[in-house]
């Protein structure tokens, strides 16, 4: 089984991988590689798409939520912004915490 942190690196790695070819598939490949499960989303704004993954190990924890959102404005056409949120704890402490954004292909 994959440690929390392992993931946690190993996530951020494709998020910057995801960054460059604008494409969820990195992130997505490593979520499942880590053997993460699918679980509610928590925090406020991700908790409307209810897309996460939870990875739990003795007593860490690490929590991947996912969430979109349209960057178009008024007569002018953009690509979507991507979000994920990684939480890390350990024993209900907060250890770690990032957001990976990019912009989709169009």
């Amino acid at each position: 089984m994959t440690a929390p942190t392992d993931a946690y690196r190993a996530i951020l790695a494709a998020g910057r991988e995801a960054s460059v070819s604008k494409d969820c598939a990195p992130v997505l490949r490593a979520i499942s590689e880590a053997s993460m499960s699918a679980c509610a989303a928590e925090d406020d704004k991700f908790t409307e798409f209810n897309d996460a993954f939870e990875l739990v190990v003795g007593d860490e924890r690490l929590l991947v939520q996912y969430r979109w959102y349209d960057t178009s404005k008024a007569f002018s056409i953009q690509p979507d912004m991507n979000v994920y949120r990684l939480k890390h704890t350990r024993a209900g402490t907060l250890i770690a915490e990032d957001e990976i954004r990019f912009l989709d292909k169009t």
